[in-house]
């Protein structure tokens, strides 16, 4: 095992820190023991952690032997600690796992040299099925051991919770609602402050469309009652800046509707002079397709008067005068292919004058 131990002087005083040796037998807390040179020391301490040992490794000590001092002549200078929860004895579990360790390999290495095929699948299935028969077991013997660990523990942990634990958290709600009912009152009467604070400056402003809401002010007992009327002052004072900055601008009505719906005033002028844009740009499309309209009609009404006015006879021309019969001239017809591109009122005058003229088309 492993104890702490400090020496001790002429005169039989511990003094000095403590040193971590090994011992060979059983020894309890207070025995006095010699080092293997002789020194006399005091054991301080018994719930030495195998890890501290392996630490140190082959430079650990051990103690020699058990001696025989008169306890009255040995006393502790250092103040008296008052424990009230002492371990008096950590269970104590004997294991001979090393010695199954070996056989444990011998069993895998014989199961992972095994070749697994077709033929020889079932003993490698058996192999692997003997391997968890041994854990198995194993994990029960596991669960006994925690279970014998874990419970003192827990019949432990049942009386600590009863004595101490339980009574502090008890009170310490108590106390709790106690100390959060004196803060929030605390809390109400400065949030009362501030916000008479706010009504009053909120009137010598001659604003009538906020509430003290709207401000967002977190009242905290943390937080000065001086630098709260603070921040109500600055909130007040900027929605004061931004009615003065509509108050000039072309559409403030409209604006003042927009700012007071979210109280941003950048965020209200741009939507009210975004929306007088669109208005004056579809103003603008609607005239130009009533030009258009204008226009079409004009144009129809002028095709309209020329295609119904009635065709005035040809006047009879006077008889000429005799001459004489000559032989006439040939006026052989020909046709002619042409495209033509206008307006349709254009077209429409083109073929009144050809159906005027006597003219064959298609």
């Amino acid at each position: 095992m492993l104890v702490k131990c400090r020496f001790l002087d002429d005169n039989n005083q511990p003094k000095g820190r403590e040193y971590t040796y090994g011992s060979r037998e059983k020894v309890a807390l207070g025995e006095f023991v010699t080092t293997e040179e002789g020194k006399k020391l005091i054991v301080t301490s018994t719930s030495v952690p195998n890890e501290e040992g392996e630490k140190i490794g082959d430079k650990l000590k051990y103690i020699n032997a058990i001696i025989d001092l008169d306890a009255e002549s040995v006393t502790v200078k250092e103040p008296k600690k008052q424990e009230f929860i002492i371990v008096k004895q950590l269970p104590i579990i004997e294991e001979s796992l090393k010695a199954l360790s070996d056989e444990i390999d011998t069993k895998v290495n014989e199961a992972l040299a095994l070749d697994c095929t077709e033929d020889s699948v079932k003993t490698v299935k058996t192999a692997r099925a003997d391997l968890n028969k041994i854990l198995n077991s194993m994990e029960e013997k596991r669960m006994v051991v925690k279970n014998a660990i874990m419970a003192p523990y827990e019949q432990f942990n049942g009386i600590y919770k009863a004595y101490v634990s339980d009574k502090i958290k008890d009170a310490d709600n108590t106390l709790k609602k106690r100390i959060d009912e004196v803060e929030n009152n605390l809390r109400k009467t400065r949030e009362a402050e501030v916000k008479s604070y706010f009504a009053e400056y909120l009137l010598s402003k001659n604003i009538d469309f906020i509430t003290y809401q709207d401000a967002g002010i977190n009242v905290t007992l943390s937080a000065s009652l001086k630098s709260l009327k603070e921040k109500a002052k600055e909130f007040i004072d900027r929605i004061s800046d931004d009615l003065a900055l509509i108050d000039t601008q072309e559409f403030k009505e409209e604006i003042l509707f927009e700012y007071r719906r979210n109280l941003n005033c950048s965020q209200a002028i741009t939507t009210v002079v975004a929306r007088h844009k669109a208005i004056e740009e579809r103003k603008v499309r609607q005239a130009e397709i009533e030009a258009r309209k204008q226009s079409q009609a004009e144009a129809a009404k002028k095709v309209g008067a020329v295609s119904s006015a009635p065709l005035e006879p040809p006047k009879q021309a006077a008889e000429p005068a005799q001459i004489p019969k000559t032989e006439a001239t040939p006026d052989p017809v020909k046709t002619l292919s042409f495209k033509v591109t206008a307006p349709i009122s254009k077209l429409k005058e083109l073929k009144a004058f050809l159906t005027e003229g006597g003219y064959k088309y298609e």
